[in-house]
């Protein structure tokens, strides 16, 4: 019997502050209003991203070329490692410009850095 007095009183006195958070206000944190703008600042970040990791991966398989000191095996694995990072961005790249090409195809109107 405790407890549910317990729990009622607590219930009331948080719906009693329902009325004063009813009040605020949220604003949009990603600042869009439709889902076309939602999907193009995912693709900008993704983008941002991806370009940021192929860089490094770029890098990398440079150093794993310098490093190797004429290993056969090493220099298989730095030439590997260059034609995945290749691959990558590629598709990165081919997967943004679909995401536009839809865009483009059933008229969604995108934002600025999202194409037209």
């Amino acid at each position: 019997m405790k407890k549910s007095l317990t729990f009622l009183a607590t219930l009331a006195v948080f719906l009693g502050f329902a009325g004063f958070a009813s009040a605020v206000v949220l604003n949009n944190p990603l600042g869009n209003q439709d889902f076309a703008g939602l999907i193009c600042k995912v693709v900008v970040y993704i983008g941002g991203l991806v370009a940021s990791l192929s860089v490094v991966m770029f890098v990398w398989a440079g150093t794993l070329y310098v490093l190797s000191a004429g290993d056969p095996a090493k220099i298989q694995k730095a030439k590997d490692v260059l034609k995945y990072a290749v691959y990558g961005t590629a598709l990165a790249l081919a997967g943004g410009g679909l995401i536009g090409l839809i865009a483009n195809v059933i008229g969604a109107s995108s934002g600025p850095g999202c194409g037209s």
